[in-house]
């Protein structure tokens, strides 16, 4: 995983400073570091992931810049309808960035728990026409990959880094 410290202030450089989420064990890293570095005004704890998709969305609505959702992929299930029915291009077009943390990835041993999420992960993504990298653990390639999420929130769109 890439730096925690280089990841959020990337975010921050392009506007993103509003985090909201279920915290993850594999983004434990990343939810420490924005724990310590925002205030609670800017870092949100929510009781479930389509209630840290609803808050993104408002603070959108209300300061114009998009927010950063950071969950499980167990939490996927929460967010379909919020996403369909909030921030959809048809809808109210909201963009938001999804960081989703990627348990029983094919190929990665998990526990069994995870193993069916971890395969139907990326096929509910492209389900909802969500657009996804892989965030990689090389600062110079994820920085590119920060950025094609960036332009993708600045045409409105969701977008999600695992």
């Amino acid at each position: 995983m890439i730096r925690p410290e280089f990841f959020i202030e990337k975010l921050r450089e392009n506007g993103i400073d509003c985090f909201a989420g279920v915290p993850d064990s594999l983004l434990k890293n990343i939810c420490a570091y924005i724990t310590d570095h925002c205030d609670a005004e800017h870092n949100i704890i929510a009781a479930n992931e389509g209630a840290a998709v609803g808050l993104a969305a408002g603070h959108y609505l209300a300061t114009g810049q998009p927010a950063c959702v950071y969950m499980q992929n167990s939490g996927e299930g929460n967010i379909i309808n919020p996403l369909a029915s909030l921030t959809d291009p048809e809808v109210y077009n909201i963009p938001v960035l999804l960081l989703i943390g990627w348990r029983g990835r094919p190929g990665v041993h998990d526990e069994p728990q995870h193993v069916k999420q971890g395969k139907v992960t990326t096929g509910l993504l492209n389900t909802m026409g969500i657009n996804f990298d892989v965030l990689s653990k090389e600062e110079d390639k994820a920085e590119k990959q920060i950025a094609n999420a960036i332009d993708a929130l600045k045409k409105k769109d969701v977008y999600a880094l695992r």
